[in-house]
């Protein structure tokens, strides 16, 4: 690889790091599962979404139950990895799907710090359950983060 391909991939690696930091997702690499879902919930309630947490065991396939502010009922399996590069398979899907009838939901959601594999993907949209990565946490962290500023700039301004 060039040197200029070689730094520019630097620069944007370091440019992500500086925004995944922003938005305290780097932090979740070092949470418990536990802490994650508890992380999750802030998140959730800073988008707008009631949450609330399920038991830490026994939790019948979902971890955190949103109502959403169209009035949704929505499943979420939190699946927190260490390995950020191996992906999530399909086995939280099945784990939401169960959550999503226990808990009478509407929808169910997997939502990770990591990634997701392809074949996840692929019985994610099978099933109809939205899947949340990474890249996307970071995506509406950063929205919610726009919407306070521009409050703020108007509030001063």
């Amino acid at each position: 690889m060039p040197v200029f391909e070689r730094l520019l991939t630097l620069y944007r690696d370091h440019e992500l790091r500086k925004r995944l930091s922003a938005a305290g997702i780097i932090e979740t690499d070092s949470m418990t599962g536990v802490e994650f879902e508890k992380w999750l919930k802030l998140r959730f309630e800073e988008l707008g979404y009631k949450v609330e947490l399920t038991p830490t065991t026994g939790d019948m396939g979902a971890d955190l139950i949103l109502h959403s502010p169209r009035g949704l009922k929505i499943a979420v399996q939190a699946k927190k990895t260490k390995a950020i590069k191996n992906g999530i398979g399909s086995k939280p899907i099945g784990e939401v799907l169960r959550g999503i009838r226990a808990y009478e939901c509407d929808k169910g959601m997997v939502v990770t710090n990591g990634k997701f594999t392809d074949s996840a993907k692929k019985e994610a949209r099978a099933c109809n359950v939205e899947l949340w990565d990474r890249d996307k946490l970071l995506d509406k962290i950063e929205k919610v983060q726009e919407k306070k500023a521009a409050k703020l700039k108007t509030k001063s301004g």
